[in-house]
């Protein structure tokens, strides 16, 4: 019995865990299937609210083009009653934008009443409603329209203004003022126009996009159902894999469990290897530190030696007592001048060996009883057998302020003694010169220095006797400047150089030195003689004269130096970079080689006038280069003066502006032509038709605008991108300009939009004739990428005699454009106010 039940057990466990795995695979399939139903339902209203999404882009892309339509007609309106009706209008329409970005941005619903292109005509309500999604980072109403909208309600209230000031002027005499703000005004205009291109651009863009994901909703709803369809079918795989994998797993973990414990026996054995290792490596640096023990013993013992050959070398006298005075330490000079050897030295009092006294030198008994905070050396002179030792002693402490030994060292100085009594004769003449002079030793210190000298850096002149130069001019500079020159002088050789130094008299200053070896009556070198003049003035001079070199020879601007009666006296490299004339060829010569003749003589007199009067003349020029190019520069020409006021030169400073002109003309353009087609642009259609208005008014003639649209282009950019819509618009204004005269207007005003202003049409079927060429030029297929595109246009025509205004004429000519995509598209319909009425 005990030997069946574990058996059983071991039969009956898989089939409970199969049954198991089994009855889990049936409750997925449940759970799938309320997952699948939930899934539909959130699909629905995905689909619905991404449908949302795009009414609301296009609606938004609609009162931009609104926008842009009230906002030209504010601009080229001068009546101010319409301009109020027309900014109302505009201001509406900005809010109607801000309510659809609302709904975008927070979500809700927008009830609209559409309005229709027709005067007194309003189309059907509209109703949208929109969910956020939370959370929502691609949000492009709240990342791009929104920043944009604010910006173009800046811009377009600063244009409104801009207007009012300009139609303030209409009326004044101030042409230029008119001039400028009309300028302006299209600049502005068409940083608008490019705005609202922009935002009506990222408005199709939101559509566009949002009608991508309902294609891609679709899909994905399509592949799940077909997913579930299949699940009956792949529970029964599922679960028989489930099963096998079980199995796999019992059987990898008695694998795993395996290969654990041969993991672990094998870093047992590593540990083992490692502990071996280490022992090693304690045994290697014991070893080292032994090494590293000895070969710093052998160091200390060779800094010993080093330190004692040094001590030894010193030439003056230097030995080390204790506290009492008995020597400890001395070197080979001291037991020279004692005449002692060593071991009759060390353990005596100093006094009893050199110099014989009858006691400790004071010097030396202060220098024990100074405070180790405070300790320097005290200096006092001793004479022994005739001869002057200059005597300093000072002690040394621990750290703990505890006194260790003094150090005391003796220097003869009879010889200088002798020295500076030599030099004394010398302090008369040295007193009487205006330049620094100093005597040195041969060990740099001063021996004599005159009051100049002395004042220059500060000092006294007597204080500064016996003082090395490094305690007047700094150890920095004595280092990096002097000292090399000191040196190589005391070998015999003169040395002249040029230094800066802080005087304390005069701050920084530049000083030319000369250094003459002094020779005795032996003919050895015991000293040297310094020479320094000032040349700080000199040399600034000097420096600002290479400036003005550097300045003329490096700047962009040509120059050129003429003598009173014009002739050319130098000239820059920049001249000839400009004019391609090198010195040699102008020099001597006068600068009217350079005439273009593009100005007459009054234009030369009035230049020299103004030179006689003002001393300076500034303006634009034309001149002609080398190579015979005519190229405009902006030239100023200045009078230079003696001391009497006489002009006795004249310096001619000019650059080429050639960029900057073209560069206008660029500007120029841009203002009145549009970007992609070319054409003019609405500002210059306004000025172009301004001018057709007085001029058919003036010869009695009549005139007529064509009013042009494009049909069905938006599917162009919807399908194939904008792209491929930029191509056909140029294409377009190819085959407008082809169908018209020289002497009439093909402009392009935003979009798909055209407008042609045909003057001097004779009879009435002439604008009708014309409108049904282009219309034919437009049913011609379009070659874009590949691809083989068709489109028409409709067209609104309005006449006009010269008693209309342009706002009210353009206005005519888009109602009957309209009528004419209500009468099917690709035709053209004449505005009569008659057929308006009705």
């Amino acid at each position: 019995m005990r030997s069946t039940s574990p058996h059983m057990a071991r039969t009956i466990l898989p089939l409970l865990l199969t049954f198991g795995i089994v009855l889990a695979g049936f409750s997925l399939i449940v759970i799938r299937q309320n997952n699948f139903h939930s899934f539909e339902q959130t699909m629905d209203l995905e689909t619905r609210n991404l449908t949302a999404k795009k009414e609301l882009g296009e609606l938004i892309g609609s009162d931009l083009q609104r926008v842009a339509t009230y906002f030209y007609k504010i601009l080229v309106s001068a009546d101010h009653d319409r301009q109020k009706m027309l900014l109302d209008s505009l201001k509406s329409t900005l809010v109607e934008v801000h309510t659809a970005l609302n709904v975008l941005s927070d979500g809700g619903t927008l009830s609209r009443q559409l309005l229709l292109n027709l005067p007194d005509q309003d189309g059907p309500p509209l109703s949208i409603t929109y969910s956020l999604k939370k959370p929502q980072p691609d949000n492009l109403e709240v990342q791009t329209l929104r920043p944009q909208l604010i910006v173009l309600e800046k811009k377009l209230e600063q244009t409104i203004k801009m207007t009012a000031m300009r139609n303030r002027l209409l009326n004044r005499p101030e042409g230029k003022l008119l001039q400028e703000a009309g300028l302006q005004l299209r600049l502005f205009a068409r940083d608008i126009d490019l705005q609202l291109d922009r935002m009506t651009e990222d408005a199709n863009k939101l559509a566009y996009e949002a009608n991508l994901e309902l294609l891609s909703l679709q899909n994905k709803t399509a592949a799940a159902r077909k997913e579930n369809q299949q699940v009956e079918i792949l529970w029964v795989i599922a679960t028989v894999l489930c099963v096998f994998g079980f199995i796999g797993m019992i059987f990898r973990q008695v694998l795993i469990a395996q290969r654990s414990l041969e993991n672990t026996v094998e870093q047992l054995q590593q540990t083992e290897r490692q502990l071996q290792e280490s022992h090693a490596e304690v045994l290697a640096l014991n070893l080292s530190l032994e090494e590293q023990v000895a070969e710093r013993t052998r160091e200390l013992e060779l800094s010993e030696r080093l330190w004692t050959d040094a001590f030894d070398s010193v030439t003056f006298a230097v030995f080390l007592h204790d506290q009492k005075g008995r020597i400890i330490k001395s070197n080979q000079a001291y037991l020279d001048l004692a005449e002692c050897p060593v071991a009759d030295v060390y353990g005596q009092f100093y006094w009893d060996v050199f110099p014989r006294r009858e006691g400790a030198l004071p010097g030396c008994i202060d220098a024990i009883q100074e405070d180790a905070s405070e300790c320097l050396p005290i200096q006092q002179d001793v004479t022994v057998d005739g001869q002057t030792f200059r005597s300093q002693s000072f002690a040394i402490f621990d750290d703990q302020e505890k006194y260790l030994y003094s150090v005391h060292y003796m220097e003869n100085v009879t010889e200088r003694e002798h020295h500076i009594e030599r030099l004394k004769r010398f302090e008369q003449i040295m007193s009487t010169s205006t330049d620094l002079i100093a005597f040195y030793a041969s060990d740099h210190v001063y021996l004599a220095v005159n009051e100049v000298y002395a004042d220059y850096f500060g000092v006294n002149a007597d204080a500064i006797i016996g003082r090395n130069v490094v305690d007047v001019i700094g150890s920095e500079h004595y280092e990096c400047h002097i000292r090399e020159y000191l040196d190589r002088c005391l070998t015999g050789e003169r040395q002249s150089f040029q230094v800066w130094v802080d005087s304390a008299r005069k701050g920084r200053r530049y000083l030319d030195v000369s250094l003459t070896p002094y020779i005795d009556d032996e003919g050895q070198t015991t000293g040297l003689v310094s020479r320094c003049r000032d040349i700080t003035e000199k040399q600034e001079r000097e420096a600002r004269l290479r400036l003005s070199a550097e300045v003329f020879e490096s700047t962009t601007e040509g120059i050129t130096i003429t003598d009173k009666n014009g002739n050319i006296l130098a000239v820059n490299q920049a001249f000839y970079s400009i004019t391609g004339y090198t010195e040699a060829e102008v020099l001597g010569k006068n600068p009217r080689l350079l005439k273009s003749g593009r100005h007459d003589n009054s234009f030369y007199r009035e230049m020299w006038d103004s030179l006689a009067e003002n001393g300076m003349w500034r303006g634009e020029i034309w001149n002609k280069n080398k190579a015979g190019k005519v190229y405009p520069e902006l030239l100023t020409i200045t009078s230079v003066l003696d001391d009497q006021g006489e002009t006795i030169n004249y310096v001619a400073v000019f650059s080429d502006i050639s960029a900057l002109k073209q560069a206008a003309e660029r500007l120029e353009y841009q203002a009145h032509y549009h970007s992609l087609t070319g054409l003019p642009n609405r500002l210059l259609l306004y000025a172009r038709l301004e001018h057709s208005l007085q001029q058919v008014k003036r010869e009695k003639e009549r005139g007529a605008v064509l009013f042009i649209d494009l049909d069905n282009f938006k599917k162009i950019n919807d399908s194939l991108g904008h792209s491929a819509g930029d191509e056909v618009l140029k294409e377009v204004a190819v085959r407008l300009q082809e169908h018209s005269r020289q002497v009439d207007t093909v402009s392009h005003l935003s979009g798909d939009e055209f407008v042609i202003v045909l003057q001097s049409i004779g009879a009435d079927y002439f604008a009708e004739s014309r409108a049904q060429k282009l219309l034919e030029s437009l049913q011609k297929p379009f070659m874009v990428g590949g691809h083989e595109l068709y489109v028409s246009g409709s067209i609104g025509i309005a006449r006009f005699s010269g008693d209309e205004d342009i706002e009210s004429l353009l206005k005519n000519a888009d109602t009957a454009m309209y009528k004419a995509k209500e009468d099917g598209k690709n035709c053209y319909q004449v505005y009569s106010e008659s057929a308006e009425k009705r």
